[in-house]
């Protein structure tokens, strides 16, 4: 094999695991809770227990890649998410705009500890399973 094709390959696999270790690196200086999703049947059993009503506002504290949020606007609930990793909080924008949801769903770049609360009737937050 080509040497040259041999040092690319080893240079786009150092940049890979670069990569990969600065952004481990970043998630462990954020503030807040280990992303840890949620399975869709953890999701259907929260919007069940929650039994929200159409003029509901249910927010999700650490929101993560917003599935409780979609899940409660794919039911006609206003929904908002609060998340603090700018990833997720791009990725679960992405899939609300996507998904046709922005009149019911939002995410918000922000500290929950600096949220409104006022006007919710549904507050939520998902944690590690055991």
């Amino acid at each position: 094999m080509n040497p040259i094709v041999i040092y690319i390959i080893i240079l786009i696999a150092v940049l890979i695991v670069l990569s990969y270790t600065f952004y481990i690196l970043y998630l462990q200086f954020m503030p807040g809770a280990f992303y840890y999703p949620s399975t869709d049947k953890e999701v259907v059993e929260i919007i069940k227990l929650a039994k929200p009503k159409k003029t509901d506002l249910l927010i999700d504290l650490g929101s993560g890649d917003g599935r409780i949020v979609i899940a409660a606007a794919q039911m006609g609930i206003k929904s908002i998410g609060y998340e603090l990793d700018p990833i997720l909080v791009k990725k679960s924008r992405q899939k609300i705009k996507k998904l046709n949801l922005s009149s019911l769903a939002k995410i918000e770049f922000k500290n929950f500890w600096k949220a409104d609360f006022e006007k919710a009737n549904i507050v939520c937050i998902y944690q590690f399973p055991k």
